[in-house]
């Protein structure tokens, strides 16, 4: 079937939609979220379910439930660094919304990305040379992280602005200053993200009370408009 996907038009499509969508969800029951089997499967199917508007209803049943799990599992640790759970939810970045992702990436992946960093840098060297090779080793370790990063998500906000938060706490370890403000200034940030990535699951419809938080988020919006 995939390969008349990009040729015939969606209303001809559409009558199997319902039954693809049945089959699949029933095989995702059993479907483990490191597994990439799932994201092969729904790839060739998600520009069409976004003009019928299914997409989100399947990902939000079947999908993301799975994934924020296992977003829950990330660990960092720069003495034992395993990314492979971190591959396996940003490895969805084509399929999933934007929201989405980015909120399992805020909550789940970055404070402990933070804290391992804050930890490294804090720790201390045995002299100066110690902490040379400290330093190097750091931004090594960051310039890794960094390029698992798909490159369509270095532009979302909630990773740019980490990665630029992480890069002036290296940049104050290295001079010797407090990282206490940067860390002030990203736990404003972070409950900022936070809010607006709230707005935007509810504006998609997630949730059982997001209709009646979209609704208020509108009128919220076209009274501020006035």
């Amino acid at each position: 079937v995939h390969p008349w996907l990009d040729i015939l038009p969606p209303h001809l499509l559409e009558p199997m939609f319902t039954t693809v969508r049945s089959k699949l969800g029933q095989a995702l029951r059993q479907w483990k979220a490191k597994d990439k089997s799932a994201l092969i499967l729904i790839k060739p199917w998600t520009n069409l379910w976004k003009q019928t508007g299914d997409l989100w209803e399947f990902l939000a049943r079947f999908i993301l439930p799975k994934l924020r799990a296992l977003a829950t599992k990330i660990s960092v640790n720069p003495k034992k660094e395993d990314p492979s759970l971190f591959l396996a939810i940003v490895a969805w970045n084509d399929v999933l919304p934007n929201h989405a992702l980015d909120s399992m990436l805020l909550n789940d992946f970055f404070p402990k990305w933070i804290l391992a960093l804050k930890s490294w840098l804090e720790a201390p060297a045995e002299n100066d040379q110690k902490k040379k090779e400290k330093f190097k080793e750091v931004a090594k370790w960051y310039k890794g992280w960094k390029g698992l990063f798909p490159p369509a998500l270095l532009k979302h906000r909630v990773v740019k602005t980490h990665l630029k938060r992480g890069l002036e706490l290296m940049g104050a370890a290295v001079s010797g200053k407090s990282l206490d403000p940067i860390l002030k200034t990203l736990a404003g940030e972070f409950q900022q993200q936070k809010a607006a990535l709230r707005e935007q699951a509810a504006l998609a419809g997630e949730g059982s009370a997001a209709a009646a938080s979209a609704a208020a988020i509108s009128s919220r919006r076209k009274a501020e408009a006035k």
